[in-house]
């Protein structure tokens, strides 16, 4: 495979889902669902709990390629026919928040938010602790970055995972039910941090979510997941 087939490019869609059936155990969580978002658009799912939101939001990262048909694009190409090398590329400009946050167990605070910088990057040691140094600071975690995640409480755990998601500028942002658990200063906190990075020319992000009150306080273009079928509301530009 020569190096022009490697490079990333930006196509028409950033991210794009076309024709996807997901099924789980069996069971189908959606059918024939197509979107595609552009750069600089951000677009919200409504999803209740207990039908497969975390599958299907692992499929949209490319991190799940099995359990669907149709087809998940990134920058053009499908996500289960493409290089290791396009793969590192892609996530190095890709910032996942779980629900459950996600949190490397035996790893400290600051060494869960270093972690992306050490797999993505080619920054030295020092450059990556003044960078997590400086994100441990905006997220006022100065006083648990030594701890581990056990310590933690559901609202500290989640903040964790923001400063985790965001410390590589990523052009991406994938969010599974970013407010659960979030105590309302968590929770006001964090729609802040996702507003400041939706005001970013080129950012994308993909919500999926079950909260209103999330969905109201960012105002970002929404669709509806409604027996199996996706319903995009008058404003959004991200259908196909």
């Amino acid at each position: 495979m020569n190096e022009q087939t490697n490079k990333i490019t930006v196509t028409n869609y950033v991210i794009e889902v076309d024709q996807m059936t997901c099924t789980l155990d069996k069971n189908i969580l959606c059918k024939n669902v197509s979107f595609g978002i552009r750069q600089g658009e951000h677009l919200t799912i409504l999803w209740k709990d207990g039908l497969g939101k975390s599958t299907f939001m692992e499929i949209c990262t490319g991190l799940m390629k099995s359990n669907y048909t149709g087809s998940v694009r990134h920058y053009g190409k499908d996500v289960r026919n493409t290089s290791n090398e396009f793969i590192m590329k892609s996530r190095s400009r890709t910032g996942y928040v779980f629900q459950n946050a996600a949190l490397i167990s035996n790893h400290t605070v600051f060494d869960n938010i270093a972690l992306p910088l050490r797999y993505h990057s080619a920054k030295t040691n020092r450059q990556i602790d003044e960078i997590v140094n400086k994100q441990i600071e905006k997220y006022q975690l100065t006083d648990i970055q030594y701890l581990l995640p056990e310590m933690l409480t559901t609202s500290q755990s989640k903040i964790v995972a923001f400063a985790r998601a965001l410390v590589v500028e990523p052009d991406i942002l994938y969010l599974d039910e970013p407010s659960l658990g979030l105590d309302h200063e968590s929770f006001d906190f964090i729609v802040s941090q996702i507003k400041e990075f939706s005001q970013k020319s080129h950012t994308i992000t993909l919500m999926l979510t079950k909260s209103l009150s999330l969905s109201k306080a960012l105002q970002f273009p929404m669709a509806v997941l409604h027996n199996q079928q996706l319903y995009f509301n008058e404003r959004s530009q991200c259908k196909k």
